[in-house]
C-alpha cells in the first residue's frame, strides 16, 4: 500500500470514530425526549380535637421592698422554704422554683431601696388540691398566674386517634386532586406528620389574680381548664400516574 493509500485510510477511521459519541448523544437525547415526566403535587390534610385540659400549672410569689437586703433576702427565703415543704409533701403536686432576683433603686450609697422578688412554681393533674393548696399558703406567697395544659398521656392517646384520621384525610385529598387533574391513580412519593397540641388560652396573669390574692380563700379559688385544641397533620407529595 502506497503511503497516500495509508493516510487515506487512517484519516477515514478517524472520521468514523469521531462520528460515532455524536451518532450516540443524538440517539440518547432521542430516547430522553420520548419519556413522559411525572405530575408530582404536594398536598396538606389536617385535623383536630378539642379536648379538656387535664393538667394545671400555677406560679406563686411573692415581693418585698425595703432598705435592708439582707432581712428582705431572709424573709424572701423563708416564705419559699415553707411553700415548698408544704408542697413536697403532698406526692400528687409537683413543686419547683421559678424566677428569683433583686435589684435596687436610689444613688449609690444614698437612700437605697431593694426590691426582692421570688416565685415557686407548682404543677398537678388534681385541681381540688391546687385549689386547697392555693388557699393554704396565700399566708406565705400570693397568686400570680395559671396556665392549663394536656399531659402527655392524653395528648398521646388524642395525637394516636387523629393519626388514623389524618392519613384517612390525605388520601381522601389525594384521590379528589387525582381526579380532577384527569388520572386514574397515584402513588404517595413522600408524607410528613406534625402534631401539635396548644394549651387553655385563659390563662390568669398577676395584674387580676395578685391583686385580690390575699382574700382567697378555699371557698372563693374555682378552677375550670376549658378547652385544648390538639393537631395532626399530614403533609406530603404524591406522583399522579
Amino acid at each position: 500500500m502506497s503511503t497516500i493509500q495509508r493516510l487515506f485510510a487512517l484519516s477515514a477511521m478517524s472520521f468514523a470514530l469521531w462520528q460515532a459519541p455524536a451518532i450516540a448523544q443524538v440517539t440518547t437525547d432521542n430516547t430522553t425526549a420520548t419519556v413522559k415526566k411525572d405530575t408530582t403535587i404536594y398536598l396538606v390534610a389536617s385535623v383536630q380535637e378539642e379536648v379538656d385540659a387535664d393538667m394545671v400549672r400555677f406560679t406563686l410569689s411573692k415581693q418585698l421592698s425595703g432598705e435592708n437586703q439582707q432581712a428582705l433576702t431572709e424573709e424572701l427565703n423563708k416564705a419559699i422554704n415553707a411553700v415548698i415543704e408544704k408542697g413536697k409533701a403532698d406526692k400528687d403536686l409537683v413543686v419547683a422554683n421559678g424566677d428569683y432576683g433583686f435589684w435596687s433603686a436610689g444613688e449609690k450609697g444614698k437612700n437605697i431601696l431593694w426590691e426582692m422578688r421570688g416565685e415557686v412554681v407548682v404543677t398537678t393533674k388534681n385541681f381540688e388540691k391546687a385549689r386547697e393548696f392555693i388557699a393554704a399558703t396565700k399566708e406565705h406567697m400570693t397568686l400570680d398566674g395559671i396556665r392549663f395544659f394536656l399531659s402527655d398521656e392524653a395528648k398521646k392517646k388524642v395525637e394516636s386517634s387523629l393519626i388514623t384520621k389524618a392519613a384517612e384525610a390525605f388520601r381522601e385529598k389525594a384521590q379528589a386532586t387525582t381526579k380532577a387533574f384527569g388520572h386514574q391513580d397515584y402513588r404517595i412519593e413522600s408524607v410528613r406528620l406534625d402534631m401539635n397540641a396548644g394549651q387553655d388560652t385563659r390563662m390568669l396573669r398577676a395584674a387580676g389574680v395578685a391583686a385580690s390574692a390575699k382574700s382567697y380563700s378555699a371557698d372563693t379559688v374555682e378552677l375550670s381548664s376549658g378547652k385544648v385544641n390538639v393537631t395532626v397533620s399530614a403533609d406530603g407529595s404524591i406522583v399522579l400516574r
